[in-house]
């Protein structure tokens, strides 16, 4: 006797239509043993290695957080570090922060201002959308298959192109806030489950305004899967409230207002942003990858809303053509919802960013963009091509995960090198070097605030990474090393490129210690007290084709106390000091960086 095919998962069970799979060949259902299971087990590793990746980074970026994490924190806080509830009511940027603000002083006031922290939690909240991702789809498809997917939803949330999110997790944080309920939102509505997508919907809306498209999509997912009409109207109909109290509520923007440009350059900004997971470095590319996404979406979409158009299928006709035609739409319609909402979310940020220019698109910031959608395009070409044999379905699904994930990491490198900043922004915050806070993206104003919270650096885990002086410690100025000159051509040698060492201005240049660079840069002043400290491991690949090293980030740069008139630089290799001098006033004073290599 021939085997039956299991019948599929009941995806239309809320509106009480029931198909049975007839019996037939079913290539993706087909093979179970040893090779399958192997298959599956590598496919979950691969989904389990990006999220690795992802939390070794986070604990490799600075403790300190960065950029926006201030400034919605100042807004939420009063002078004295007190939770100040209305400001949790106001747009930042066009944006609801009534989440991300709780988030912030929470994270600041419990839990010492720590960026270490909310990463895990971002990690955790992408984690939760790739598991709501999972449950989406239908049991039918084989393992090895619903492995791969799972592979590349992992790949392409976890792709260094979005370690934006996670090292500095203050724009993942806000920006999560937003999605990730919003994509559980849309799980839940592809189950029927209204109300529960209705309130994860709210609870995006009040985190970031990259929730606000899913109101759409939810009803669309209702409307796909026929289900009862209130199910469909309801998200409508609160969508026109959240709109409602969105221009109600008061904040200001910092971008600038934007003539009305021609089409073409929204088009070219909504492309690059769809596109830019693959092509970081080339708008050109990106726009390229953004149309053809852009295409993917408008095929599927028409598909999906055609299959669900024709006339209800006869139950008393062939099995096959009824239990297709039944299931098409209802089992995509989770997956156009999303296609949607990534579609609808770069829109908005053609029409409200255009003013800074279609290079904007390449923000990591919108990575995530472009990763939904690849997500809905790939599953739903999985599900409207039923016939592709499963190996080759694996390996389309697999490589564009790890395509992208790969094509990520130029963007991936750009954030590293933007945190390398937090140390510098730690130490002038503790020194009150305004003029420093300020071109560092922190209001100095607000520092006392913030100091009352305890966040990091205001509280006993500060360090300038030495590993003994901190600041108020003396050094023995006596037992210090000066660094040789780089004319002298020799692997332990240092120069001071902004001469003068002055407080609250920039104080950079480069130091090795045997060809090595060095572990912290400390200031001090005349009488060998630490006034101030910064960053080591800064890009300068010109001392490795002049001098004899190989070592390519030995540049510094520090920061000292305001009022500082005279002071001196110090760096630590293995617990020495060592003295970096520059070069006479003429050199100093000349073209280039004083006589340094590559200047």
């Amino acid at each position: 006797m021939p085997a039956r095919s299991p019948s599929p998962a009941n995806d239309t069970a809320a509106h009480g239509t029931t198909f049975e799979e007839p019996t037939r060949p079913a290539t993706r259902e087909a093979g179970r043993g040893p090779a399958p299971r192997a298959a599956v087990t590598a496919l979950l590793a691969l989904a389990a290695l990006p999220v690795l990746f992802t939390l070794v980074e986070v604990f490799r970026a600075p403790p300190m957080h960065y950029g926006d994490y201030w400034t919605i924190l100042s807004k939420v806080i009063d002078d004295t570090g007190a939770l100040a509830p209305a400001g949790l009511f106001e747009l930042y940027n066009q944006h609801p922060i009534v989440v991300t603000g709780l988030l912030f002083y929470v994270d600041a006031v419990l839990f010492g201002g720590s960026n270490h922290l909310v990463g895990v939690v971002n990690v955790v909240a992408s984690s939760a959308m790739v598991a709501a991702l999972w449950t989406m789809l239908p049991r039918r498809l084989s393992p090895p298959l619903r492995a791969a997917l799972v592979a590349t939803f992992s790949l392409l949330l976890f792709s260094p192109a979005i370690l934006e999110f996670y090292a500095m997790s203050m724009s993942g944080a806000h920006w999560l806030a937003g999605f990730a309920p919003a994509v559980v939102a849309l799980a839940a509505a592809h189950r029927g489950r209204t109300v529960a997508a209705v309130l994860l919907a709210l609870l995006g809306s009040l985190g970031h305004g990259a929730a606000f498209p899913v109101w759409l999509a939810i009803a669309l997912v209702a409307w796909l899967r026929r289900d009862a009409a209130w199910r469909i109207w309801t998200p409508l109909v609160l969508l026109g409230g959240v709109v409602v109290a969105f221009l109600t509520m008061p904040g200001g923007s910092s971008v600038p207002p934007a003539d009305a440009p021609a089409v073409d350059v929204y088009l070219m900004l909504i492309s690059a942003t769809m596109g830019q997971i693959f092509a970081i470095q080339s708008v050109d590319l990106a726009t390229l990858a953004g149309l053809a996404a852009l295409l993917g979406v408008a095929v599927s979409v028409t598909a999906v809303v055609r299959a669900r158009l024709a006339p209800p299928p006869d139950p008393s006709g062939d099995g096959l053509t009824s239990a297709a035609s039944g299931r098409g739409p209802a089992e995509s319609a989770g997956w156009v919802g999303l296609a949607l909402h990534a579609t609808l979310v770069a829109a908005m940020v053609g029409s409200s960013r255009v003013s800074l220019g279609v290079d904007i698109g390449q923000s990591a910031r919108y990575a995530i963009i472009p990763a939904l959608t690849w997500i809905a395009l790939v599953t739903l070409f999985v599900l409207l091509r039923p016939r592709v044999p499963v190996a080759r379905a694996v390996a389309v699904t697999t490589a564009l995960g790890v395509v992208a994930f790969v094509a990520g990491s130029t963007q991936g490198q750009k954030v590293r090198n933007e945190l390398r900043a937090v140390p510098l922004l730690a130490v002038a915050a503790q020194v009150g070097a305004h003029e420093t806070l300020a071109g560092l993206k922190m209001n100095p104003d607000d520092v006392p605030a913030f100091a009352a919270t305890g966040a990091y650096p205001f509280h006993d885990g500060f360090t300038l990474g030495c590993g003994g002086p901190e600041l108020g410690d003396r050094v023995d100025l006596a037992s210090v090393r000066e660094l040789a000159h780089p004319d002298d051509d020799t692997e332990t040698a240092g120069y001071l490129e902004t001469g003068r060492v002055e407080g609250d201005a920039e104080i950079s240049g480069w130091a090795l210690v045997e060809g090595a660079r060095a572990d912290c840069v400390l200031v001090v002043d005349t009488s060998g007290t630490v006034i101030g400290g910064g960053m080591t491991g800064l890009n300068r690949p010109d001392l490795v084709d002049n001098l004899p090293t190989s070592e390519p980030g030995a540049g510094f740069q520090a920061v000292a106390a305001a009022g500082l008139l005279e002071g001196r630089v110090l760096v630590a290799r293995d617990g020495a000091l060592y003295e970096v001098v520059a070069g006479a006033e003429a050199d100093v004073d000349g073209a280039g960086a004083g006589g340094t290599p590559g200047g």
